[in-house]
């Protein structure tokens, strides 16, 4: 009999957890779900802003390198409206060619700010771009200078690209912006710093 009692008193001193302590649980839980999760988040956007940081300027460099073999390599032609025009010494598939380097409008929703190559002939005492035009039944287009798949993230260059017929020098400035914000924020740039100090990168050819 003494024995039942205390298996009694043993069981009865076993309480559950209150109605009160479970939702103070279930309230805990979810606040550290809450801060976990915002902390990914958080992490997770600081990961894709370092990794589009990288690519920008990657794609700086990469136009910059391919710029830079066409203007050591030029021979200047004249002016087409605001493109200067050269004949191309580099070892590309248009060495011997009259070219110029153009750059898409922004506005334009299929290639915003793509950078071209164009080619162009002697019509009298202008020049003319052959963009559009037949040669021998194929169509000549403007060629980008890199492959528009390079172009991701985004991403969208800035060129501008001066010559200075005195000193027979060629300059440029190279902005990488990020078109999916409001704001269009330079994430890379040559010269470095170029857009906050307004500086180009003047080339020599040899031509």
């Amino acid at each position: 009999m003494k024995m039942i009692n205390v298996l009694k008193k043993k069981n009865s001193s076993k309480k559950g957890f209150s109605l009160v302590e479970t939702l103070l649980a279930v309230v805990l839980v979810g606040l550290l779900c809450i801060i976990v999760g915002g902390g990914t988040v958080v992490v997770k956007d600081a990961f894709q802003r370092m990794v589009k940081k990288e690519n920008a300027v990657t794609l700086c460099s990469t136009i910059e390198t391919k710029l830079e073999s066409e203007l050591r390599n030029a021979e200047y032609r004249g002016m087409d409206g605001d493109t200067i025009l050269f004949v191309s010494h580099s070892n590309s598939s248009y060495r011997g060619m009259v070219i110029g380097i153009a750059q898409d409008p922004f506005d334009d929703p299929s290639s915003p700010g793509v950078i071209r190559i164009h080619f162009y002939t002697k019509d009298g005492d202008s020049w003319k771009d052959m963009d559009g035009e037949s040669d021998a039944d194929k169509k000549i287009k403007a060629a980008p200078i890199l492959p528009e798949s390079t172009f991701s993230d985004n991403l969208v260059p800035e060129l501008t690209l001066n010559y200075d017929d005195s000193a027979g020098t060629f300059s440029y400035r190279i902005l990488i912006k990020d078109a999916s914000g409001d704001d269009a924020a330079v994430l890379a740039a040559s010269p470095e710093k170029s857009d906050e100090d307004g500086s180009f990168r003047e080339i020599k050819p040899k031509y």
